[in-house]
């Protein structure tokens, strides 16, 4: 939650930190309905209708919901090439 504050903060919108109790769970929840490959699509439609809900122009949700969805990516990105190379790094030195 503290992203998505943050993000809105960068954006310029209004919103407020409590906001997101609200928002971030409710577009969580939308994301595991099993109906689309990781949620993609889902998280991000209801992330809109959760933040236009409290008075954000639907540009600017649409926007704050892609730079999430970057951040999720980016953020699993990140973690798979880390983890990667960890079994590289132990494979080599023949500790696993």
């Amino acid at each position: 939650m503290t992203s998505h504050y943050f993000v809105s903060l960068s954006l310029g919108l209004d919103l407020k930190f409590y906001m997101f109790i609200f928002a971030v769970p409710f577009a969580s929840l939308a994301a595991s309905i099993p109906i689309s490959i990781g949620g993609i699509g889902i998280r991000e439609n209801a992330m809109v209708f959760a933040v236009m809900s409290f008075g954000v122009v639907e540009s600017q949700a649409t926007l704050f919901s892609f730079i999430i969805l970057f951040i999720i990516l980016f953020n699993g990105l990140l973690g798979g090439i880390v983890y990667l190379f960890k079994n590289i790094f132990y494979r080599s030195r023949g500790i696993i």
